[in-house]
């Protein structure tokens, strides 16, 4: 990938991360870290780029407020001032933020600006993993025409007795406007066990 392509448009420095190095993951910090960051940084984009076939799992550590811009393509240009971010990824209170975010493609970029008054923040530290797409893939056949309605049908003594599904995009944050049906079809003198090991609705989406 060219990272210019990134970072050009809108004259950010970049600061990218693609490789960990062999190590399980890599670390980012703030610039200066753990000292105080400089004032007036103007634009810094912190772009992490994994293989077509990974996702980036990002972890705060601790840190000041940063924006996140989550849904990046491979082939996508950049960000710029009328990009949506989707989440963040430090805060104050990390009681009030996620401190774990993943991508929904092989890229997640998050913007990173201090003004010019002076303060004693020491910025933020955290770090970064690629992560194998084919470990959140649903076990179901997508039924044709749909894009995320799957059933899961057990007729013979070789069909797989269990299996799992996720919603679009996880572990990342599910597209808004998301209408999925699961259709579960057990053998006539079976029954169907659904457990879910995690959930996470955004508020409106609560109300049945």
């Amino acid at each position: 990938m060219n990272y210019n392509s990134i970072c050009s448009p809108i004259g950010c420095d970049c600061v990218t991360f693609d490789d960990t190095y062999n190590k399980e993951y890599g670390v980012f910090t703030s610039p200066n870290y753990p000292t105080q960051y400089e004032d007036s940084i103007d634009c810094l984009l912190y772009v992490f780029i994994a293989d077509t076939h990974q996702i980036v799992k990002l972890s705060c550590l601790s840190g000041d407020f940063v924006k996140v811009f989550l849904n990046q393509g491979s082939g996508d240009t950049g960000v710029n001032e009328y990009s949506v971010w989707n989440s963040v990824l430090c805060g104050k209170s990390l009681d009030e933020f996620q401190s774990v975010h993943y991508s929904t493609g092989s890229v997640l970029i998050f913007e990173f600006h201090s003004d010019a008054i002076p303060n004693n923040s020491t910025g933020f530290s955290g770090t970064y993993q690629f992560v194998n797409k084919s470990l959140f893939q649903t076990d179901g056949q997508l039924l044709s025409g749909s894009q995320c309605d799957y059933q899961f049908v057990r007729l013979g003594a070789n069909d797989s007795v269990r299996g799992t599904f996720y919603s679009p995009d996880y572990p990342s944050k599910y597209p808004t406007n998301a209408n999925c049906a699961y259709h579960f079809f057990a053998k006539y003198n079976e029954k169907v066990k659904v457990l879910f090991q995690t959930i996470q609705l955004q508020e409106d989406d609560q109300r049945f």
